[in-house]
């Protein structure tokens, strides 16, 4: 169980999460082709992102492998971002 939730309500939350990240940075990027900059899709896009990244890490452990590895390297370059 991770805060409470069972494996199952946990990955839907994940899932969730991800697709808001997802939508806001289509929203952001839409409006980039456009010429505007949307700050508040953009840190819909980088909060929901993070949250995503690190909610990965909360499922039940198992070896390092690609998923660890591609969270870890997207935490790096989520970081630059902010910056």
């Amino acid at each position: 169980m991770m805060f409470g939730l069972s494996l199952h309500a946990f990955t839907l939350l994940h899932t969730a999460i991800s697709l808001v990240g997802i939508a806001a940075g289509v929203v952001f990027f839409a409006s980039l082709t456009t010429g505007r900059w949307r700050s508040t899709a953009n840190a819909i896009f980088l909060v929901f992102t993070i949250l995503t990244s690190v909610t990965g890490f909360l499922f039940p452990p198992k070896p390092i492998g690609p998923p660890f590895i591609f969270g870890v390297v997207s935490l790096a370059l989520l970081a630059v971002a902010l910056l």
